[in-house]
């Protein structure tokens, strides 16, 4: 299974986000497969959040609560060619 995009939040109750993405990253690496954007969605905003969330690898960072326009500007930014073809669909 492939996946364009990956959202994980940074607090969970066994692996934390930042542990989880490292884990996925090394196992797509280590198989020759493709490793999508990461996004980290969390309610940590504190000053320094994003930077942490950044340098342990991920690809970004969507601090809650965040609206469903910053939502879809992550998935434009990250997926925008399938975000341009949702689009075209809707328009015909």
């Amino acid at each position: 299974m492939t996946f364009e995009l990956i959202l994980t939040d940074w607090v969970m109750p066994d692996l934390d986000g930042l542990t989880l993405a490292s884990v996925i990253r090394q196992r797509l690496i280590a198989r020759g497969e493709r490793v999508p954007p990461i996004v980290c969605v969390t309610a940590k905003a504190l000053e320094g959040d994003r930077a942490h969330v950044l340098q342990a690898g991920l690809d970004d960072y969507l601090a809650k609560p965040f609206s469903l326009e910053q939502l879809k500007e992550m998935i434009d930014k990250w997926l925008p060619s399938a975000c341009k073809r949702e689009h075209e669909t809707e328009n015909r």
